[in-house]
């Protein structure tokens, strides 16, 4: 029971009767809640949102929620840019970038929940980067691979995105130390024609490339490159570079710095884009070449080709042949590699796709069960509801019960003694007059009640927040279809009076969840854990998992799962052998498994997911194209390997011959001395 400091019991309900001091103590806090979320304490904020720590109520799980600010709420460019960030990120799947959890809107707030990074940003932890650039140079490495998967990902058929807004703030680390690239609040996805510019200056100044301070200027990575290498003569300096827009001012670095670490940066901070790296691979290449100690390129690229060209004069026609037969061998081998490595990346990236659809929809289908529970938890309170289980007759098709039926199935009412009072549909005597106390929804309301129903004659008070119980699946005796049954005890002042049950049949929609893909390249399956039928003597069929939701099952049929086995799934996914508290865990991912229900034998990428504490699995699968052999590989590439092969005989021949050239004035200029 809440009072306010004045004493007064609180009942918002009730707001004409209540002191100021009441009405001061019931205002909403904005720091605390929003939506469907807890507000912990604000990390952060840019130009259009705030960043917040918090966690979804009934959850440990924190995440970093941003909220659009309210100026900007009827800008439309600023929802623009709130909404293109959501697509963005929900497009990009890397470890390098911060991963996106949800989205959606709050009394008109767009909001979007990310992983929460723990250990801060770039800027924060300068300071211990300083005198130490292989330190720098890895940390600025791990960030171009992340960026130039923005910039470019062989994989997908997402558009290239620029960031454009690179700098310590917007790099985050996790709980792990590993750098993220987060804040894409400016980001830019190109078009049909590659990266535009925009009308407005957007970015930070000192990590700002010369070609964003012109409206005219087209747009490439190398913006991108530009703000990187911005970033590492911080690291190294301790201080940004001149801003790109003022001319005159010359980056500078302390006596004594390895010169071909200064190369690399001055390079990268080119003002003109087409001098500078083309992409952040480029870069990250370049930075672990210096680390290494070797040279930049254009200072080992001369004597390499003075080597070749002496080679080829001396050895002639027949070495370029050998080198030629050498060259489509070791093509074909790298041919083949290549296209392995891409089947590899493929079934991972497929993998780590089916991995975050499962987390996602278990996620949604825990809060549609809590919402439930709550649900018939407030529903059981209402004295229309013990007042079904104190009248004389069965109500078999209550009118009570239907009204107050929508989003279930079915409801009902039962005796302490598992014979139903009431339900929304109507059912024969001899349905009625069934005991249903074996069924594992019935035993634990029963225990629930102990403390959900105490007797207030004897002075107890009722509990603050009451409870409801998700069975596990069963087949329905009323109409043979698999369902879900959500209960909740209903009492009166003496206490436990009964029972009062909402039923979910089980198909491709539970509420405001949909087991089902519209783009038809996955298959999402609800697995649950067997309750007891009365054929059984009111024990559990089978101690596995069961398919009740597939698309290749019809209303009322299940399949067990045999592979992986029920132990080892609850091992990884950290079930144990019952209910547990739920803790947020990765889902198990096989890339080799065969679905029982398929009749086609070949092998699927598949995600399990726990759906919190309630004992039920998502399973979200793709299927996994098979592989090829490399003769197959070689002949889907013979044209273009015969094209290299004809191109390297003629590179070849005509370098022979503009050497043979060379070699005639040379003898001419040096005649030999006769004897």
């Amino acid at each position: 029971m809440k009072t306010c400091s004045a004493g007064h019991v609180l009942f918002e309900s009730e707001l004409d009767s209540l002191c100021p001091q009441c009405l001061y103590d019931l205002r909403p806090n904005p720091l605390s809640a929003f939506g469907p979320f807890e507000r912990l304490k604000q990390l952060g904020g840019g130009g259009f949102g705030r960043v917040f720590l918090a966690r979804a109520r009934g959850s440990d799980e924190l995440v970093a929620l941003k909220i659009m600010r309210d100026p900007h709420l009827d800008d439309p460019t600023a929802l623009r840019y709130f909404r293109q960030e959501v697509e963005i990120l929900s497009g990009l799947r890397h470890d390098g970038v911060v991963r996106i959890l949800e989205a959606g809107e709050h009394e008109g707030t767009p909001y979007y929940t990310m992983e929460y990074m723990p250990g801060g940003t770039l800027r924060q932890r300068l300071v211990s980067y300083r005198g130490k650039p292989r330190l720098a140079c890895e940390l600025v490495i791990s960030i171009a691979e992340a960026v130039d998967h923005l910039h470019r990902d062989p994989l997908s058929n997402r558009r290239p995105v620029l960031h454009r807004d690179l700098k310590p703030e917007n790099i985050l680390f996790d709980a792990s130390d590993r750098p993220k690239v987060s804040d894409f609040g400016i980001a830019k996805r190109s078009s049909d024609r590659g990266f535009s510019q925009g009308s407005q200056l957007v970015g930070s100044l000192r990590y700002m490339a010369p070609e964003q301070f012109s409206e005219e200027a087209p747009l490439t990575p190398a913006v991108d490159v530009y703000a990187l290498g911005a970033i590492l003569y911080e690291l190294f300096t301790n201080n940004p570079p001149p801003s790109a827009n003022r001319a005159g001012e010359l980056p500078t670095f302390p006596v004594g710095f390895d010169r071909r670490l200064e190369a690399v940066v001055l390079n990268a901070l080119e003002p003109d884009p087409e001098l500078r790296y083309r992409s952040a691979r480029a870069f990250a290449q370049d930075l672990r070449r210096a680390l290494s100690g070797k040279a930049p390129p254009e200072e080992h690229s001369l004597p390499l080709a003075e080597r070749l060209t002496t080679t080829l004069r001396q050895r002639g026609v027949f070495i370029a042949a050998a080198i030629l037969a050498l060259s489509l061998v070791l093509v074909a081998f790298l041919t083949v590699g290549q296209e392995r490595r891409s089947e590899r990346l493929a079934s991972e990236a497929r993998a780590r796709e089916n991995s975050t659809l499962a987390s996602v929809q278990a996620v949604a289908f825990t809060f549609q069960l809590r919402e439930y529970a709550h649900r018939v938890a407030r529903l059981a309170q209402r004295p229309e509801i013990a007042d079904l289980l104190r009248a004389p007759s069965i109500d078999s098709q209550s009118r009570t019960l239907i009204e107050r039926g929508q989003g279930f199935d079915s409801l009902f009412v039962m005796n302490p003694d598992g014979r139903q009072r009431a339900r929304s549909s109507l059912k024969s005597a001899e349905y009625l007059s069934r005991s249903f106390a074996f069924r594992d929804y019935f035993q634990a309301v029963r225990e629930l009640a102990k403390t959900e129903c105490p007797d207030l004659s004897s002075g107890a008070r009722p509990p603050d927040e009451h409870n409801a119980y998700v069975s596990q699946a069963h087949v329905s005796e009323g109409d043979g279809r698999f369902e879900i049954v959500v209960v909740a005890p209903v009492c009166d002042s003496r206490g436990w009076l009964g029972i009062l049950g909402a039923g979910l049949v089980s198909n491709r929609v539970f509420g405001i969840v949909k087991l089902e893909d519209d783009t038809s390249r996955h298959i999402t399956a609800l697995l649950g854990p067997r309750g007891a039928e009365r054929a059984t003597g009111g024990h559990p069929a089978r101690g596995g998992f069961e398919f009740i939701v597939h698309p290749a099952l019809a209303p009322g049929e299940e399949y067990e799962l045999l592979d992986p086995a029920p132990n080892l799934l609850r091992a990884k996914l950290g079930m144990g052998d019952g209910r547990q508290p739920f803790r947020y865990t990765a889902p198990y991912t096989s890339q080799a498994y065969r679905d029982p229900l398929s009749k086609s034998g070949q092998l699927w990428s598949v995600a399990f997911a726990p759906v919190s504490e309630s004992g039920f699995v998502v399973a979200v699968q793709s299927l996994e194209p098979p592989a090829r052999s490399a003769g197959s590989i070689l002949a889907a590439h013979a044209a273009p390997l015969g094209l290299q092969f004809g191109l390297g005989v003629g590179l070849l021949l005509s370098l022979r011959a503009a050497l043979q050239r060379k070699r005639r004035p040379h003898r001419a200029l040096h005649p030999q001395t006769q004897g």
